[in-house]
C-alpha cells in the first residue's frame, strides 16, 4: 500500500463550496483554452458529455464485504487511549498487540478529508491509503468485545459521512451538463461563427506557422507604434 496518509480525523479538513468552486473553474478553463478550430469541429453534446465526465465530484464507496483485521506484536500502552493525533500517551507501556482495521474502498483518497455541509461530530481519527482507511486499537486492557464494538461503530461512521457527502455533492453533480452546456454552448455558437466568417473571405487564408501567439500589435501589454507618445520634457538646467 501507498500515499499512506498521518492519522488526522476523518471528514473535517475541506469545505465542499470550495471544491465546487475549483471543479466550476476547471471545466471553464479547459473551455477557454480550446482553440476555434477544435471547438468548431466538435458536437456540442459531445464537449459537454467530456467535460462533465471528467469534472463531476466522486465520493469513495466502501467494500463492507472486504473488511477485515490484522494484528502485529509492539508496544502498547498500558491502558488503553483511542487513538487521536492531539492524544498523549501518558501511561506506562507494556508489550501487547496492536490492531488494524481496514475498510476497503475505490474512489479518491482526499474523500475521506472532506467536509459534509452539516459538521460532524465525534468522527474518528484514521489512516488512509490509496486503497484503505485504517484504524488501529491498542491497549494492554483490551478486550475482544471492545475491539469488535470500536471498530463497527467506526465502520458505520464512515458509511454515514460518505452517504451525507453524496447528498451534499448531489445537487451540483446533477446540474453540471446544464452548468457547462450553457458555458460551452457560447463558446462553441462563436467558434462556429468565426469558423463561417473565416470561410466567406475571398483572399486565400494561410495559417501563421506560430498561430498560437498574437501578432505584436495584438499582444497584451504591449504599446502599439500607432500610439503618439508624449515627448520628454526638457530638464530645466536651472
Amino acid at each position: 500500500m501507498t500515499d499512506t496518509l498521518p492519522l488526522q480525523a476523518l471528514f473535517l479538513s475541506n469545505e465542499i463550496p470550495g471544491l465546487i468552486r475549483m471543479h466550476e473553474q476547471r471545466y471553464r478553463d479547459d473551455i477557454d483554452q480550446m482553440t476555434v478550430p477544435y471547438l468548431a469541429s466538435q458536437k456540442l453534446d459531445d464537449l459537454v458529455n467530456e467535460l462533465a465526465t471528467k469534472n463531476r465530484i466522486e465520493i469513495p464507496v466502501i467494500d463492507e464485504d472486504g473488511v477485515y483485521m490484522t494484528e502485529e506484536s509492539g508496544m502498547v500502552p498500558t491502558y488503553f487511549v483511542p487513538a487521536h493525533p492531539m492524544n498523549v500517551y501518558g501511561s506506562a507501556s507494556q508489550q501487547g498487540i496492536i490492531y488494524t482495521f481496514h475498510i476497503p474502498y475505490s474512489g479518491p483518497q482526499w474523500g475521506f478529508y472532506l467536509k459534509p455541509m452539516q459538521y460532524p461530530l465525534n468522527m474518528p481519527s484514521g489512516r488512509t491509503t490509496a486503497e484503505e482507511v485504517l484504524f488501529t486499537y491498542a491497549g494492554g486492557d483490551l478486550t475482544s468485545v471492545q475491539i469488535n464494538k470500536m471498530s463497527t461503530e467506526d465502520l458505520a461512521k464512515v458509511k454515514h459521512q460518505l452517504e451525507r457527502l453524496r447528498n451534499d455533492i448531489k445537487p451540483f453533480n446533477d446540474q453540471l451538463q446544464s452548468s457547462i452546456r450553457i458555458y460551452a454552448g457560447q463558446k462553441h455558437a462563436a467558434a462556429l461563427r468565426q469558423t463561417s466568417d473565416a470561410s466567406a473571405i475571398k483572399w486565400p487564408i494561410r495559417t501563421r506557422p506560430n498561430a498560437t501567439a498574437l501578432p505584436p500589435l495584438l499582444s497584451p501589454g504591449r504599446k502599439s507604434f500607432l500610439v503618439r507618445q508624449h515627448p520628454h520634457r526638457a530638464r530645466n538646467p536651472n
